[in-house]
């Protein structure tokens, strides 16, 4: 119930008002399709901004405070460049700085399909890296600070490997 709500939310509130901005900054008009303004970087960035701008009206509002704000932005915009990256290892790929450029950088992950097991499998490696990440501070002399900055390296290495093994490359241009 509380998805769709979500959903229409940021399509009329964020991408119509969004898309708008962007189309009278950069003079042309375009269609509003899927994997297109929230599917790249400016609008991940941009939405996280304007939502987290809503909610910050609205805790107001009820005299809440703001002060896990600033953590629910990140973690709003860090779960949609994850959703990012999972989207650019498939054959639609996305175009990361639509709408400047509409080059799209994708790879070869069919999101369905019998035989394609790199989403399985590199889902159980990041649970495995996880549970070690839980399991380490009891089973190494490391500290919790260096446990963090071996997460934060292990994290992207982890998602540029599986980038790598699922093919992806930039889109070759049309002629």
């Amino acid at each position: 119930m509380v998805l769709p709500i979500f959903g229409y939310t940021i399509r009329y509130l964020i991408y119509y008002p969004l898309s708008l901005v962007f189309m009278l900054i950069l003079r042309k008009s375009y269609r509003h399709r899927h994997r297109g303004l929230l599917h790249s970087f400016p609008g991940v960035g941009l939405t996280s901004l304007v939502l987290s701008g809503y909610l910050a009206l609205i805790l107001t509002w009820l005299g809440s405070s703001l002060a896990l704000l600033p953590v629910f932005g990140c973690a709003f915009f860090a779960g949609c460049v994850l959703h990012l990256v999972e989207d650019t290892c498939t054959p639609a790929g996305v175009a990361w700085l639509y709408p400047f450029s509409k080059r799209r950088v994708a790879g070869r992950v069919r999101a369905q399909g019998l035989f394609e097991v790199r989403p399985a499998a590199f889902a159980i490696v990041l649970t495995v890296a996880a549970a070690g990440m839980f399991v380490a501070p009891f089973v190494t002399p490391m500290s919790v600070e260096e446990l963090g900055g071996l997460a934060l390296v292990a994290a992207p290495a982890l998602w540029l490997l599986f980038m790598l093994v699922s093919r992806v490359r930039p889109e070759q241009r049309r002629r």
